[in-house]
């Protein structure tokens, strides 16, 4: 009776719940290849990033940061599409707001 009141007999429970366990693995399948679901950059900024490349093929950092607001870190979030591949910059003058930007397929 006293693991009852206390509750200590479903502790020993320790099945995980089957519909928890699907939804955690929904969650880690990608929506599309070209999103992340990352917390650095949602998929609705990742879309206006994209459209602002693709607008005309590249842009500048500084566009790319526009398209990323409001976002608090959007030059931490562009070197991490980087990172993963997403995007390319220009490496061949300085690193400022007219570095051009190229989604990479």
């Amino acid at each position: 009776m006293a693991s009852a009141i206390y509750g200590e007999d479903r502790l020993a429970d320790k099945t995980p719940d089957k519909k928890l366990i699907a939804s955690a693995e929904a969650r880690k399948r990608p929506v599309h290849p070209m999103i992340i679901r990352n917390d650095l950059v949602s998929p609705d900024q990742q879309i206006a990033l994209f459209a602002t490349i693709d607008a005309c093929g590249t842009a500048t950092l500084g566009e790319c940061m526009v398209a990323l607001q409001p976002h608090d870190r959007p030059v931490a979030a562009l070197i991490w599409l980087a990172e993963i591949g997403f995007i390319a910059f220009d490496r061949s003058g300085e690193f400022d707001e007219h570095v051009t930007v190229w989604r990479v397929r």
